[in-house]
């Protein structure tokens, strides 16, 4: 049986890639009762309880994370995502940007950001936002779907073809 903040947090970890999150957030809470300083604690438990559709909670931990480590440019992207999942598009994009601002390099933010802009209609921006996603990586197809969303979205269709085609190459599923 786990007794030391260590153990609870491993046991959570395996139970969240097990895709049992109801019961990493168990684990997690046992970490956190005993040691609430610990901010990739608190992120784990925001992933679990996002994955869950329970946005309002997960932003919640996500901002017990960022008292405590603000420069975790993951945190701030799944707090844009939690975000994104209530609707919250502007607010979403200042996280992906804080994200983005800390690790450049953040495929995931950059693809959020695009994903948002994109809701908002603002498909130029978006497709910049994919670009910079593919940038960091050729081969993740959802970019370059959402890239094509946007390209049909303005009516650049054989554009936004080749986007989907190479999508499709990779695997991503639509």
């Amino acid at each position: 049986m786990a007794n030391t903040t260590g153990e609870w947090f491993d046991k959570g970890n395996a139970y969240f890639l097990s895709g049992r999150y109801r019961e990493a957030i168990k684990c997690y809470d046992k970490v956190i009762k005993i040691d609430p300083k610990r901010a990739l604690v608190w992120t784990g438990k925001g992933h679990a309880l996002n994955l869950l559709g329970k946005y309002k909670d997960a932003i919640e931990c996500y901002d017990n994370a960022i008292k405590i480590n603000s420069h975790d440019s993951n945190t701030w992207t799944m707090k844009g995502l939690s975000l994104s999942g209530l609707g919250q598009r502007d607010e979403a994009i200042k996280c992906y940007e804080e994200a983005i601002r800390i690790n450049p390099r953040n495929a995931l933010a950059w693809k959020g950001k695009g994903s948002a802009f994109g809701l908002l209609g603002k498909d130029d921006e978006a497709i910049k936002d994919f670009d910079k996603a593919i940038e960091i990586d050729k081969n993740d197809g959802e970019a370059w779907y959402g890239k094509g969303i946007g390209l049909q979205k303005l009516h650049r269709d054989s554009e936004a073809e080749s986007a989907f085609t190479k999508a499709k190459e990779l695997g991503y599923k639509f």
